[in-house]
């Protein structure tokens, strides 16, 4: 049942229903009602959840495959949060001068190691986020 790989996808998400909602622009009591198959969720909301969480539809349908996508070929996996922490660090024009004129990478992993641990990201992140910044200083 989709409800059930829904709950299981906040779950592993590790999201309320009120964040997951949130994250879908859909009130918690809508996204309740999907979750507990009061309602049957509609495409348009299927493809939401899968462009927002990189969600594989297949298995959200079928219950079959991976949960999620596997990224392509040169590309990262960003949750809608972590590519929304991206940008705000791109458009911080100071912090964004500073990190173009460090050329020591250890001292550019730290800043950026100081930034996701204020927004609760883990450690093992930052090189994934470093090639991002790399890309983007460059």
């Amino acid at each position: 049942m989709i409800g059930e790989r829904l709950k299981k996808l906040r779950k592993e998400l590790r999201l309320s229903q009120n964040e997951f909602a949130e994250k879908l622009k859909i009130p918690q009591t809508t996204y309740s009602n999907y979750e507990n198959e009061i309602a049957r969720t509609p495409p348009e909301v299927l493809q939401s959840i899968t462009d927002v969480f990189h969600v594989n539809l297949h298995w959200l349908l079928t219950g079959e495959g991976e949960m999620f996508l596997e990224p392509r070929e040169g590309e990262i996996s960003l949750l809608s949060e972590e590519k929304e922490l991206l940008e705000e660090i791109k458009n911080d024009k100071q912090l964004m001068f500073i990190l173009k004129e460090l050329k020591n990478n250890e001292l550019i992993k730290s800043i950026l190691y100081s930034l996701l641990k204020a927004k609760n990201f883990d450690r093992e992140n930052i090189e994934k986020y470093l090639k991002i910044l790399k890309a983007t200083l460059e």
